[in-house]
């Protein structure tokens, strides 16, 4: 189960519920749960929509460090 799966059902929306929620592509959408497609390697929009509809910080569910520490120093400045 990867991380955005967790967070979608914690949050009790379907898959097709949060693709509405967020304005995803609902193909797309169940590719990164089942990791056929990397989330970490998603169009940025895409992931703050995401981030939104689930309420929840982007480190919830990208799990690249590198983006991760970038995101930290963002945050911070």
């Amino acid at each position: 189960m990867t991380r955005l799966q967790e967070k979608r059902l914690e949050n009790g929306l379907s898959q097709s519920k949060l693709s509405k929620k967020a304005d995803v592509n609902l193909r797309m959408l169940q590719r990164y749960e089942q990791g056929s497609a990397n989330i970490d390697k998603a169009n940025i929009l895409t992931i703050l929509k995401l981030a939104i509809a689930l309420n929840c910080n982007i480190s919830d569910f990208v799990t690249n460090e590198e983006i991760l520490i970038a995101l930290k120093k963002y945050e911070s400045r």
